[in-house]
């Protein structure tokens, strides 16, 4: 998926500000966060993969 980095999230493991909306990789993924109203996000700067609300409120739940 190339997409442009977005500036509206902020990593939380970082704090870098160039992450982009990453795929949800597993059923739990794709059913779980619907749920949960969070989306998957990888930061550019050090490529860790996190969860953010909706809203653009960076979760630490991590799914490395």
């Amino acid at each position: 998926m190339d997409a442009e980095p977005q500036r509206t999230h902020r990593c939380p493991y970082c704090g870098g500000i160039s992450v982009r909306r990453s795929t949800r990789r597993s059923f739990f993924e794709r059913l779980v966060l619907r749920v949960v109203q969070r989306r998957p996000y990888a930061c550019l700067d050090c490529g860790k993969r996190f969860w953010a609300r909706l809203s653009g409120a960076a979760g630490r739940e991590s799914i490395d």
